[in-house]
Formats: structure tokens, sequence, C-alpha cells
């Protein structure tokens, strides 16, 4: 079977003929390299005439567009029953960064994956946030919470380098935070766990900005 491969952080829905006999398939296939880039394709089989191949986009390296940064972090698949089969669409959880202090999260919708992944980019470069960072890490331990997550941010040395999961991973790499320890508690939700790593982003303050603040000298 020949699968069609596109761009890295695109998933793609390809018709597959279904097998006789009922149950499912759950197989994982290893599609070529693409511009020197992987992509892995995880394979679910649906009853009836026709399947679905669902492509799960595992890159070894980023998407760069336009001198920003989008990493997905979570696509969605919605199946909505109507006559005459099922209709799917999806929905696309994406971080943007420059690399340099700015970050936000994107969220986007559409019956195809690429369309998704599309607009939530441009809805999280629309929404840009600076981050106050010193050096290549944060200026000071933070907290930030929503939902039932909460994330806790810890400055670290120069070669420590980004210790933390998937998704607040792919917020401080976003930004340019290279070098900072990370613990999530409550919810594993990787949307809420974004929302919270940005959250504590926010509540950052450089030395010289809680001077101005407060009216005092810290020094």
């Amino acid at each position: 079977m020949i699968l069609p491969l596109l761009p890295l952080g695109y998933q793609i829905v390809v018709p597959l003929l279904s097998l006789a006999g009922a149950g499912t398939l759950d197989n994982t296939f290893r599609v070529p390299p693409v511009e020197k880039k992987q992509l892995y394709v995880r394979m679910w089989r649906m009853s009836g005439a026709f399947g679905h191949v669902l492509e799960k986009v595992m890159p070894n390296e980023d998407s760069t567009q336009g001198g920003l940064v989008d990493k997905v972090v979570k696509i969605k698949r919605c199946a909505a029953v109507v006559k005459g089969g099922r209709r799917f669409s999806f929905a696309a959880m994406v971080v943007v960064g420059d690399g340099s202090g700015r970050v936000a999260w994107g969220y986007g919708k559409a019956n195809e994956v690429p369309p998704a992944v599309d607009k939530a980019v441009k809805d999280g470069t629309q929404k840009l946030k600076n981050v106050q960072m010193s050096g290549t890490t944060i200026p000071h331990e933070v907290i930030g919470r929503f939902g039932a997550a909460k994330v806790v941010l810890v400055p670290a040395s120069p070669g420590t380098g980004v210790i933390a999961g998937a998704a607040v991973r792919a917020v401080c790499e976003a930004c340019g935070i290279r070098d900072i320890l990370t613990k999530s508690y409550g919810t594993a939700n990787s949307t809420n766990v974004v929302k919270a790593t940005i959250a504590a982003l926010m509540n950052l303050r450089t030395q010289d900005e809680v001077e101005r603040l407060r009216g005092v000298s810290l020094t």
C-alpha cells in the first residue's frame, strides 16, 4: 500500500479498503524519511466497506515558518454520525514561539488536519506574548495553574537543559528557554498543562521590574 507523504507537522486521513470480517486493526507503520524528517503512522480499521488511516505525527525536528517555531501538542479527532456514515473533523493545539522570549498557544478546527494546524498556527501567531528571561533560563521560581493543572518552573544553571514533559517542553523550547527544571501536578491533559505553563511564564518578573513596581531597591 502506498501512503501519500505530507510536510512535517501535518496529519492525513486516507481511504483504506476494509478487510473481510469484523474487529479492529491497530498496527504501527513507518513512513520513509521526508526531507530528513521521520513520521509515524498509526492505522485504525473500522467496520464497513471503508476505513480510515489516521497519521500520528512524531517529528524529530520542529516546523519553522517565518522565523517562528510551531510545535503540534495535540490533535483530536471528532466523529459526527450523520446520514450515510460518519463525518470526521479535527482540532489542533499548537504552541508558537520565536525562540527569543515570545510564545503563545493556538487552537484550530477543520475537516482535515492540515487546515486545522494552519488555523492553530495563525491563531497562536496573533497572540504572542513576551516572557521575561534571564539568559537561557528564567529569573525566579514560579507556579502556574489552569483548571486541574499545576506547573512549577524552577531556574537552572547553564548546561542543565530542559527537564520537562512533552507539553511543558514544547512551550519552553518555543519560548527560547534552554535551561530549566519543571514539575507538573494534577491532570496530565496536555491542553491544560500548556495553558498552565504559559500562565506561569506570564507571572515572571525581572529584578528591575520588581524594583520599579514596588518603588524600592533590592540590591
